[in-house]
């Protein structure tokens, strides 16, 4: 079945930066090899790659943005040489397509599958992509199929300037599957296809024992474990609080120090580094998506602070589907009991076999049908 379909993916990958965009790219290739099919991703560079190009007929960056963007890249590999090793090593555990240094690069030559997918994570945000077009497949050539699995849009409205291009793109789509029903509503008012489904992101398509197996162990004892996408001091010190109140050590992961926090800082931390902190902390504090997700997967103890509640959108629909919404603070006053954030394990591992075979049959539908 799988092994006579050749598979691209364009998604967020190679990222230095991101656990969360690093883990779903790995497992939605992960995912479509357990099933015997021929994939690779789209190595396209983004403005996260030092050997990005700027381009002529598809412009991403002013000059000056995208000096200052490679300032920012210079002084990030000088500070953190450990972690973008290990980044760079666990994106190795990928098969990608021929490099494509800028979106013209990949729309004079692009790449030749059977099948093309836009993969998860904030792939069709406009405001985060700067450049959408290749993440709509408006390269693809000759009719090939196109899928998506798992696309987030990221926000509550889709900007003006862009419904245009999203609508006719998306027509071009077989199959469209999201991870929040925010975009369902959008892509559905847009292009009034009654076909877009909601599915699970594609970090919870794999076993958990897969995780388990590369997480690697950073830390013993017993410690709270806070991963801040939009880390500040004041966060920090209700975190610190809340460790002290618990007798327990902080660790901030993917954090540089902040000076009057008294908490380890992991700044150099890779992938599996992280899994392997989320997996054994007492307790998990988070503001990320797939922060919470791994907690859930690997965890159960945890809470999610949300800060700005019209940017949560995909947190939120995770966590209703789980029946977790009471895992969900603003007030930092409740975060302090620990003791009532443990989750029912087997209800959720219930639930996460009902979606995930949902979503799988979806996925494998999508791709042979």
């Amino acid at each position: 079945m799988g092994s006579k379909k050749y598979i691209g993916i364009i998604t967020f990958q190679k990222s230095i930066f991101s656990y969360g965009a690093a883990l779903q790219a790995y497992a939605t290739y992960q995912f479509l090899k357990f099933h015997d099919y021929n994939v690779e991703l789209i190595d396209l560079c983004t403005e996260y790659r030092l050997s990005l190009k700027i381009g002529k007929k598809y412009p991403i960056f002013t000059r000056r943005y995208y000096l200052s963007v490679l300032k920012g890249l210079v002084v990030y590999h000088l500070l953190h040489p450990l972690k973008i090793i290990r980044f760079r090593c666990f994106n190795n555990r990928i098969k990608y397509s021929k490099k494509y240094r800028s979106v013209d690069d990949l729309y004079s030559d692009p790449p030749q599958y059977e099948i093309y997918c836009t993969g998860s994570d904030q792939s069709w945000n406009p405001q985060l992509v700067r450049e959408p077009k290749p993440y709509l497949l408006t390269f693809v050539k000759g009719g090939a199929k196109c899928i998506s699995y798992g696309s987030s849009i990221g926000t509550e409205a889709l900007p003006r300037e862009y419904t245009s291009l999203y609508q006719e793109a998306l027509l071009r789509y077989a199959h469209i599957s999201v991870r929040e029903k925010s975009a369902k509503y959008i892509i559905q008012k847009l292009t009034s296809r009654t076909d877009v489904e909601v599915v699970l992101d594609p970090t919870m398509l794999l076993p958990i024992e897969h995780y388990l197996s590369i997480a690697k162990e950073v830390l013993k004892g017993r410690y709270m474990f806070c991963y801040f996408l939009n880390a500040n001091k004041c966060l920090l010190k209700y975190a610190q609080a809340i460790a002290k109140h618990n007798n327990l050590s902080l660790v901030i992961g993917g954090s540089s120090k902040i000076k009057g926090v008294n908490a380890k800082f992991l700044s150099e931390v890779g992938p599996c580094e992280w899994l392997g902190l989320i997996k054994r902390a007492a307790h998990i504090l988070t503001d990320s998506f797939h922060g919470t997700v791994f907690a859930m997967l690997l965890n159960g103890n945890f809470k999610t602070c949300i800060v700005n509640w019209e940017r949560a959108t995909r947190i939120v629909n995770l966590l209703e589907q789980f029946s977790l919404s009471d895992h969900l603070k603003s007030d930092f006053i409740d975060l302090y009991n620990i003791n009532d954030c443990v989750i029912n394990r087997e209800k959720f591992m219930e639930r996460l076999s009902q979606l995930r075979s949902l979503s799988e049959e979806y996925f494998i539908n999508a791709i042979e049908n």
